[in-house]
């Protein structure tokens, strides 16, 4: 194993890199709600903080009523990307996807980029979209659409730069480690793909909430709401996004170790326990306990847990390269 440490700087390091490349092409003027509705909102906000009336729960309505204020479309994910999340869910062919990811030169850079990345790359390195397609197939196209589109438009804060950095990281890292785990159990490779990459999407949702309310919330009262809040949030989002329900699951509930009974909550269980190994849980906000009691769940012996750890480790190595 690794140094740690060493590990560690190596993750921030990249997650920052990785953040600074999309920084440069997010638009954080353009916001998924009213812009009046934030004013509002941002006014009652600075008013009851200076009286001291902003704690957990009063946050917590705070982030339902959001949802209420955009009704009309997944937040943060514009019309185009969406549609192509929809064809997500269809037998389309590999043409009907290089027409859509055409539609969006930023994706096709994007989905070239990863087909050249160390996770795909072959002998030789691809220069078009049909040719990364190709080399990719169906099922790794479909993963990492989705994971570009989520993690292009939800993960980005000015205010929260470093910890969202850090969920970006860790979200595409879990979607990799939550695979591996799926191949050991005979698991449904997509579904435990999408649950690792989506269980903890609740939580930049919420930070780029608050991000746009431009309130200076206390530390902790911020953690503690991305904390009670982010399961139930992030539901939310993934139902409109028609997720399959053991995915939004596995949202709901992968913190509840002791009430877990569906496979998709226990593998992402799984992931943030490979995560906390790995120093990628952001901020070290979570009191998470080090516990092998998920691997035993799945039915993984003690050996071959430890060899999911290495694999994972060569995983985010190669993320990181």
């Amino acid at each position: 194993m690794k140094d740690i440490e060493t590990r560690k700087q190596r993750a921030l390091k990249t997650t920052m890199r990785l953040m600074a490349a999309h920084r440069e092409t997010g638009n954080f003027e353009s916001l998924p709600w009213p812009r009046t509705v934030i004013d509002r909102e941002t006014k009652r906000l600075k008013l009851d903080l200076r009286n001291g009336d902003i704690d957990v729960e009063y946050l917590e309505k705070v982030v339902r009523r959001s949802f209420r204020w955009n009704t009309g479309s997944i937040p943060f994910i514009p019309d185009e990307k969406f549609e192509l999340l929809k064809l997500l869910r269809t037998n389309a062919s590999m043409a009907s996807f290089e027409a859509h990811i055409r539609n969006g030169s930023e994706l096709e850079t994007q989905i070239i980029e990863l087909a050249n990345s160390n996770l795909y790359k072959g002998h030789s390195s691809v220069s078009t979209i049909r040719n990364a397609m190709v080399r990719l197939g169906m099922e790794n196209l479909k993963f990492l659409i989705y994971q570009t589109v989520l993690t292009r438009t939800l993960f980005k804060s000015r205010q929260y730069d470093e910890w969202v950095n850090r969920l970006q990281f860790k979200a595409i890292a879990s979607a990799h480690f939550a695979r591996e785990i799926a191949s050991w159990i005979g698991y449904p490779a997509t579904e435990a793909y999408m649950a690792g990459l989506v269980h903890d999407i609740g939580e930049p949702y919420i930070l780029q909430l608050f991000d746009a309310l431009s309130v200076d919330i206390p530390d902790e009262i911020c953690i503690q709401t991305v904390k009670q809040a982010h399961m139930e949030t992030g539901a939310s989002i993934l139902r409109r996004l028609n997720i399959s329900p053991a995915v939004i699951a596995a949202c709901e509930s992968h913190h509840n170790l002791s009430g877990l009974n569906q496979l998709a909550s226990i593998i992402c269980a799984a992931t943030d326990q490979i995560c906390l190994f790995l120093d990628l849980l952001p901020m070290n906000y979570w009191d998470i306990t080090p516990t092998k009691l998920p691997f035993r769940m799945l039915g993984i012996n003690e050996e071959d847990t430890e060899i999911i750890l290495v694999r994972c480790q060569d995983l985010m190595d190669k993320l990181l390269t």
